[in-house]
């Protein structure tokens, strides 16, 4: 019974939701016509009004960002450098006082920068005129060091030689026969000689013999004071005695002393003479040192400068409007002259056309001739090659890589110096250097000559004929007439 009333309850339940269902979709197709035609166009009108709006807002809120993008920028900037639009009087005037101020301190800066400059390179020229002075002290004290050494050396080297001829003597004198015989020969003349004689010899002045130890004087001189008129001195032993105690042994001590004292003065002679032929000989040596080593200096600098005129070149820049030395072996820029060079010298132009902007007449960048000013051009001249890259420097390396000559139609051939730089980088990516790339240098801009005749000036090249010839027009019309030379591309030169 129970169950018979729970279908009963769910079958009704069920038929109620089925009615309503009929019913909600048979006024659905009633209403169809009726949203399609009122409804949609409402709604679309609204939408299409909602997204008019949201592209303004959109197109409002990027006006903002920009506004606060540049309000920002001109935040960063320096106040004075600001426009001055917006600026009232009073803004302006303090505005310009500020300026002025700044261009006064500017200034004051600069000069304080130039004098210190100058300060320190007075200072710098005193420093280097002490130590220059410095130096010549030092030289001079070495000069008297040497001296003194040399002195010292010389005099114990004259001590050997008198002990030496001191000793050579007496032993000619005792040992040989022929000395002996002389020997007796001068005691006797001092054992002989007469008071009249002597005296007469003491008056001349020859006293002494030979810088000799004993020496002849009359009364009175020296320490003496004798009866007699004439007495004979040993200057070393101070030993005295008078002409008339005379003895054939004294006679043969002064007359050893005599020749010894002679005999050590011609030795003393010799030396002298041949320490002096040393000295100029050694002089003579020593200049003949330092003029080959200045000359060698000379010829190695000579070299140098030669070797350095082969690798480097001076530029001018016509966007900097400064020059600079080019290193074609290491692709090295310095705006310095090497010191090398020195003072006096320094590396030519690298040609006589350059590049430069004009700001009197033409108000652009002019091709000029620096031995002839009178000649510009604004456009490019007929038979100078400029770079295939940037159109605009002359041509100043021929590529001769094997990866340009792989990209036959697509490599630069004729480059300036930066473009080759950019084109052909020293380190890669990973910071290796890379290895030479080999090219031809051209260090005139007047030398793209035709490869044929080499007489007429350059009209065309062709990368097929040695990746780069330049020929005139005859000469290229008729060496590409042959069937070999089919195919190739002429471009023009300028």
């Amino acid at each position: 019974m129970i169950q018979v009333m729970i279908y009963r309850y769910h079958a009704r339940y069920l038929i109620n939701i089925w009615n309503d269902n009929a019913q909600l979709i048979a006024g659905l197709a009633v209403a169809r016509p009726y949203f399609d035609k009122h409804i949609k166009k409402k709604w679309f009108r609204k939408w299409m009004k909602y997204t008019k709006e949201e592209k303004r807002l959109r197109r409002v809120e990027d006006m903002r960002r920009k506004i606060r993008e540049a309000e920002m920028i001109e935040a960063e900037k320096d106040v004075d450098d600001q426009e001055t639009f917006f600026l009232t009087e009073r803004e302006l005037k303090l505005r310009n006082k500020r300026l002025k101020e700044k261009a006064d301190r500017l200034e004051k800066e600069r000069v304080e920068a130039m004098w210190e400059e100058q300060r320190h390179k007075a200072k710098s020229v005193v420093i280097r005129v002490r130590q220059t002075n410095e130096r010549e002290a030092h030289k001079k004290n070495k000069k008297v060091q040497k001296k003194k050494v040399n002195d010292a050396f010389f005099q114990k080297v004259r001590e050997k030689v008198m002990g030496a001829a001191e000793k050579e003597a007496v032993e000619y004198l005792t040992a040989n026969k022929e000395g002996g015989q002389m020997f007796k020969k001068l005691w006797r003349e001092v054992y002989d000689e007469s008071m009249q004689e002597l005296r007469t010899r003491i008056q001349q002045g020859q006293g002494r013999i030979a810088e000799s130890a004993w020496e002849a004087m009359e009364q009175g001189e020296g320490a003496m004071s004798v009866a007699s008129p004439i007495a004979y001195v040993n200057s070393i032993t101070m030993e005295s005695f008078l002409f008339s105690g005379m003895t054939k042994k004294r006679a043969k001590a002064i007359a050893t002393a005599n020749f010894v004292s002679q005999s050590q003065l011609s030795k003393l002679a010799a030396f002298d003479k041949k320490q002096k032929d040393d000295e100029e000989h050694f002089h003579m040596v020593d200049m003949a040192i330092k003029i080959q080593a200045r000359y060698r200096t000379k010829l190695a600098w000579r070299k140098a400068i030669k070797y350095l005129n082969e690798i480097m070149i001076k530029v001018f820049d016509a966007t900097s409007n400064t020059t600079y030395y080019y290193n074609m072996r290491d692709r090295i820029v310095i705006y310095e002259k090497p010191k090398l060079l020195g003072r006096r010298n320094d590396l030519g132009f690298l040609a006589q056309w350059q590049i430069q902007y004009d700001y009197e007449e033409f108000m652009d960048y002019i091709y000029y001739h620096r031995k002839r000013p009178w000649e510009k051009y604004t456009d490019r001249i007929p038979g100078l090659m400029t770079c295939t890259e940037c159109n605009f420097y002359f041509a100043r390396r021929r590529c001769q890589c094997d990866a340009c000559k792989a990209q036959l139609d697509h490599s630069h051939i004729y480059t300036c110096f930066t473009c080759f730089d950019k084109l052909h980088p020293t380190v890669d990516s990973y910071g290796v250097k890379n290895l030479p790339v080999p090219n031809i240098c051209y260090r005139e801009v007047e030398k793209f000559k035709c490869s044929i005749c080499e007489d007429k000036v350059g009209d065309v090249y062709c990368r097929q004929c040695n990746f780069g010839d330049v020929f005139c027009n005859n000469c290229y019309k008729l060496i590409h007439a042959r069937e070999e030379f089919y195919g190739h591309e002429s471009y023009p030169v300028c």
